[in-house]
């Protein structure tokens, strides 16, 4: 398929920057008030309703991490997303991790998707019995 002008640098400039690891990354945390496998559902959840694909999910003896690719739009540029669940002693803890190949630092957009995540989840626990 023949690129547009725009789209060809585009392409071109992110394959230079994953050539180099430029990238950036922005974590959150949140805790929940619920046991974790009601919070994973509703991640899961949150995540098909954001179309974002589940890469890969790994259980460990403390904790549970979901990876998942994220979308590019205007705002953000495509990347990865790992969400990681360990209980807490309050309930369950959700660190989200974002890392976007070939943005640069200064651009803003990982932490406004990750936090519409994180609400996300909070939402779709609301609606729980």
């Amino acid at each position: 398929a023949k690129l547009a002008p725009v789209e060809f640098m585009m392409e071109l400039d992110a394959k230079v920057k994953r050539r180099f690891n430029w990238y950036t990354q922005r974590q959150d945390s949140r805790l929940y008030d619920a046991p974790p496998g009601r919070v994973i559902a509703a991640a899961a959840t949150a995540l098909a309703g954001r179309e974002l694909p589940i890469i890969s999910g790994n259980q460990g003896a403390e904790s549970c991490v979901l990876e998942t690719e994220t979308s590019s739009s205007a705002w953000n540029w495509a990347g990865e997303m790992q969400l990681e669940f360990s209980r807490d002693e309050n309930g369950t803890r959700v660190e989200a991790r974002t890392k976007i190949p070939g943005k640069p630092m200064f651009m803003r957009g990982g932490e406004t998707f990750i936090e519409a995540v994180l609400d996300e989840i909070a939402d779709r626990l609301s609606l729980q019995p």
